[in-house]
């Protein structure tokens, strides 16, 4: 399975990742490598994340961090759509689609 990002989910990323750099370069080491990490679960183990109700999105929850990351199963590829602090805004990534 490949790993890709919705266009969003991408933005999303790397602004978290830049206001952890400013924060301190270690904490953004560790958000990332967290990050990563869950990533690579989710690529081995696709249905490891919890379903949600909506289109067929499932998430994992970021251990250290307060994050979520949204993902769909399309075509035997994992397509992050959002990477949403777990809680503000819920659903707002409803209305996204995957631009391959």
């Amino acid at each position: 399975m490949s790993l890709y990002f919705e266009d969003h989910a991408e933005d999303e990323y790397e602004k978290i990742l830049n206001e952890y750099l400013a924060v301190g370069v270690e904490l953004a080491r560790d958000f990332q490598a967290e990050f990563e990490h869950a990533t690579s679960q989710v690529t081995a183990f696709p249905k490891l994340g919890s379903p949600l109700r909506i289109r067929r999105f499932r998430f994992v929850r970021l251990r250290r961090f307060p994050y979520l990351i949204i993902y769909q199963i399309v075509a035997g590829d994992i397509w992050i759509m959002a990477v949403a602090h777990y809680r503000r805004r819920h659903g707002y990534w409803n209305k996204r689609r995957i631009n391959p």
